[in-house]
């Protein structure tokens, strides 16, 4: 018994350390391919968690100069549909009022996007909230929701018309709100020392 009992524990060592290096063997054989596969997931997924300054930035200002181009196809569509009279000046109204109120805001949403970024951090998340401004980002947070609820409901309404440009337009209207909350909520960088000192200099001039 005492032999057959030191065979089986014999075996099982055996077969254990051999269990071990082969898969330290498959580790080291496959390590490459684990590297690219950490490097790869990296790649993806971290730009669709995380914005930058910049990233957010161009996903406003896409969605500000495509909206002429989406409008322009969405009358189009409209007018195809029959929707307006083909002998009367009906789709030009909303057209003009339209090119005029984008022209005449251009330099408005310019000024806010400056104004939500500048001093925002390099890197931040979609949820980015600063705890210093509770009302200031509790404000914005809850104007986005609405402009996020009004592009869901545009989204809703395209699926069941079966408006493709209306739900790429819902759509990029949901991202750009996401990126802009995110871009004026994100925790302040701090103001460069020289700056904070020649302020400082001033107010005591004063």
């Amino acid at each position: 018994c005492r032999v057959a009992g030191t065979g089986v524990a014999a075996v099982v060592s055996t077969a254990s350390k051999l269990v071990t290096a082969y898969r330290a063997g498959i580790a080291v054989r496959f390590a490459p391919t684990f590297t690219s596969f950490a490097r790869a997931r990296t790649l993806v997924f971290t730009p669709l968690l995380t914005l930058t300054r910049l990233r957010a930035t161009l996903i406003a200002c896409v969605w500000w100069l495509s909206a002429p181009v989406f409008v322009a196809l969405y009358f189009d569509e409209q007018f195809q549909r029959g929707a307006f009279p083909p002998e009367a000046d009906a789709i030009m109204m909303p057209i003009v009022s339209f090119a005029i109120g984008w022209l005449w805001c251009t330099p408005l949403f310019v000024i806010a996007i400056w104004w939500a970024g500048h001093r925002a951090p390099r890197v931040f998340t979609w949820a980015a909230w600063d705890g210093s401004r509770p009302w200031r980002v509790g404000i914005t947070s809850v104007v986005v929701c609405l402009w996020v609820a009004y592009a869901i409901e545009s989204l809703l309404n395209g699926v069941q018309q079966e408006y493709a440009i209306s739900m790429g337009w819902a759509v990029l209207n949901v991202t750009s709100a996401l990126a802009v909350r995110a871009l004026a909520s994100a925790p302040r960088a701090a103001r460069s020392p020289v700056r904070a000192e020649l302020r400082h200099t001033d107010r005591s001039d004063r």
